[in-house]
């Protein structure tokens, strides 16, 4: 698999690039989930990734960090 880094992926848009939370959310529904068929996936891949998007934009840097502050986080907000 390979994987690209930020670094990469902010190299190629232009400086006022800002997508909506409807153009991020359809982009993350079209990953494919590599994790197996089972029951215990409690919630879809791209809302995981979505709330670690609003993590990092809300500056928790570490997974401690992001895990902590989703945990703060409620349904409303």
């Amino acid at each position: 698999m390979e994987y690209k880094t930020l670094t990469s992926l902010s190299a190629n848009l232009p400086a006022d690039f800002k997508p909506s939370y409807n153009e991020l959310k359809t982009s993350l529904m079209a990953l494919a989930d590599p994790r197996r068929q089972t029951a215990n996936k409690r919630y879809p891949l791209w809302s995981m990734l979505l709330a670690v998007v609003a993590a990092l934009l809300s500056q928790q840097l570490s997974l401690v960090a992001a895990a902590e502050w989703l945990a703060a986080q409620s349904e409303t907000t």
